[in-house]
């Protein structure tokens, strides 16, 4: 494979995490959605490491303009991240408080 096309397939796979993301960051976020993302970027991961340790800089600086998309790419995978990080704490709080209500609830009947 050349160095254009595994950089447009890492592309898509960052594009294909973002929306996964994007689309479980929804009040609720499933456990079952935790191992795929985690598959997803597993996999991504080792074809960027792949990537690196086949082509020397000076080839992958002819592929500046695909390098500079998925640099955004990734920053908008951080902030993806990071937002589906604060809704699960949300959660996590939500479920807590919900939890000692209804004990509180229960032990005063």
């Amino acid at each position: 494979m050349d160095i254009e096309n595994e950089i447009t397939r890492i592309i898509d796979e960052t594009i294909k995490i973002i929306d996964f993301i994007d689309n479980i960051s929804t009040p609720i976020v499933e456990e079952e959605s935790l191992p795929t993302i985690k598959s997803l970027l597993d996999i991504r991961e080792k074809n960027i490491h792949q990537l690196f340790k086949s082509y020397s800089a000076e080839e992958l600086a002819l592929f500046s303009n695909q390098l500079n998309r998925l640099n955004n790419l990734d920053k908008q995978l951080i902030n993806a991240a990071a937002q589906a990080k604060e809704i699960m704490a949300k959660q996590i709080l939500k479920q807590k408080n919900n939890s000692k209500a209804t004990n509180a609830y229960t032990n005063n009947t």
